[in-house]
């Protein structure tokens, strides 16, 4: 994104902020979104972190992030209001030809289509849209093309449960989980060596468990690290998304795989090394 957005400068001979004003924002009315060059934006939230990933009430100001870093990935503010505007252009296709928005909705590799995500669900229904992070917060823009209905969350926090699958689900009448406090529980450290390994839920698809001293550590496939916490000797949760995965053993206590609990589903994972 960072490459496409300097191709968009060299192609329009304006800066990125000033193409995407004239030829995107404007048209579509966002007076509240635009891209940080520095200046002081009035009203702009502060973002927050946590000083200890397994404990929501450490809560401080997220370490600044200059945004010529992310540039076109990312550097832009907006508001909900705003964003249903730019939903409005999704579902009626305007700013750009039909080509364009069918080459942007259309998956071509996984679940992307050429900048936003794209997948059908096993009742049929497409999802498009993307969820963002940044330092200080995360986001999230999921829209339901059969219904039109669209799903937009800002979060002024970067860690913690990606609350748009509920948000679906009670849209829709389907299941849903309310998230609830973890409670962080004593564990001897020495416990996370039965775990280490990796742990196969799809032919193309693993968690890799990994111990750092006292902290162990997990790593999906094409994802970042990310710490498990203990609620139990078996079951772990994340803080970054609401998820919990617990150790199976088997007869003679031999660690042999894993589930994974999110988004109300429970799935196997047998470990393979």
């Amino acid at each position: 994104y960072v490459l496409l957005g300097t191709v968009i400068e060299k192609a329009s001979g304006q800066s990125y902020p000033a193409f995407l004003k004239a030829n995107v924002l404007d048209p579509l009315g966002m007076k509240d979104t635009g891209v940080e060059t520095g200046d002081a934006v009035p009203g702009l939230a502060v973002g927050y972190t946590r000083a200890q990933a397994a404990d929501p009430a450490s809560l401080k100001p997220a370490p600044p992030i200059h945004m010529s870093v992310p540039f076109a990935a990312g550097a832009m503010y907006s508001t909900v209001g705003d964003l249903l505007k730019l939903d409005r252009a999704v579902a009626s296709r305007a700013l750009l030809k039909k080509d364009s928005w069918e080459r942007m909705l259309t998956r071509v590799q996984g679940n992307y289509g050429y900048g936003w995500m794209a997948s059908k669900q096993p009742n049929g229904r497409t999802f498009v849209g993307h969820d963002g992070g940044i330092n200080g917060f995360s986001s999230s823009f999921r829209r339901l093309e059969e219904e039109d209905l669209v799903f937009i969350a800002l979060r002024n926090q970067d860690a913690g449960p990606n609350f748009s699958n509920d948000l679906v689900a009670i849209a829709l009448g389907a299941p849903y989980q309310v998230p609830k406090k973890r409670a962080l529980a004593k564990v001897d450290p020495a416990l996370y060596d039965d775990y280490v390994g990796e742990y196969q839920l799809a032919p193309t698809f693993s968690i890799t468990v990994t111990r750092d001293g006292a902290r162990l550590l997990t790593q999906a496939t094409g994802q970042q690290q990310i710490e498990v916490f203990p609620e139990s000797e078996t079951t772990f949760f994340l803080t970054v998304v609401d998820a919990q995965l617990t150790f199976q053993r088997d007869a003679d206590g031999k660690v042999t795989g894993l589930v994974l609990r999110q988004a109300g589903r429970e799935m196997p994972a047998k470990k393979v090394k």
